[in-house]
This record gives C-alpha cells, sequence and structure tokens, in this order.
C-alpha cells in the first residue's frame, strides 16, 4: 500500500442494492464510483457512494444493510506520531 491508497471495505447490501427492475447495483458501479471520487475526502466518499446507491435504487426500499467504511493510507514518514 502507498500513501493515498484507498481501501473500501463494504456489505454485500451495497453493492446488490436492488432498482425496480431487480437488476443490482453490482461491486463494478461501486468501484466506478470509488475511482471517479478517489481524491475526495474519505468522509465524502462515504457519502458519495450511498448516494449513488441510492440513486440507482430509485426509491425501491431495501432489504439488507448497507456499511461502508473506506480508509486512505497516509505517509506516515512526514506526520507526527500521535499518542
Amino acid at each position: 500500500m502507498l500513501p493515498g491508497d484507498l481501501i473500501a471495505l463494504f456489505t454485500d447490501g451495497i453493492s446488490e442494492a436492488m432498482n425496480s427492475a431487480d437488476e443490482e447495483w453490482d461491486e463494478e458501479s461501486l468501484i466506478e464510483t470509488l475511482r471517479s471520487y478517489r481524491t475526495k475526502p474519505v468522509e465524502d466518499i462515504m457519502g458519495i457512494l450511498f448516494a449513488a446507491a441510492d440513486r440507482f435504487a430509485n426509491g425501491v426500499p431495501q432489504h439488507d444493510d448497507m456499511t461502508v467504511v473506506v480508509l486512505r493510507v497516509r505517509d506516515t514518514e512526514h506526520q507526527k506520531a500521535v499518542p
């Protein structure tokens, strides 16, 4: 892992968000969204992922949890240690 790299952990509820045609948002769509917004702060990326899944679902109630954790690798060589 290099400084700036993203790590995204998610439950299948977000990648399997369903729309009214019973289509899944899928992992490729999630990855594409991550790539498109990779330079944004991680807090923003999480919100963007949820919003993209919600747009895809277009108001269809979901039946699974949606959990996302996004981390960015930091350059610790140039940062002070946090106690």
